[in-house]
């Protein structure tokens, strides 16, 4: 089960707009574990977390199949 630490997503979605940037992208197991609970590596396949300056999460990864 995938728990995101609010606290945490916050904290950076803060630093996000203080910087004037827009996004933070985080693709490290490392990094997405500790932001969002997802501590799987994703191997050959891309993934990411995009985390916007409003605190807003999205999950972006291929899909596995085309069925």
């Amino acid at each position: 089960m995938v728990t995101q630490n609010s606290s945490r997503i916050q904290k950076l979605a803060d630093q996000l707009s203080a910087q004037k940037w827009d996004v933070f992208l985080a693709w490290s197991p490392v990094t997405m574990g500790y932001l969002y609970g997802f501590f799987e590596g994703s191997h050959e396949r891309f993934s990411t977390i995009a985390i916007s300056t409003s605190g807003d999460t999205a999950m972006i990864a291929p899909s596995l199949s085309g069925a």
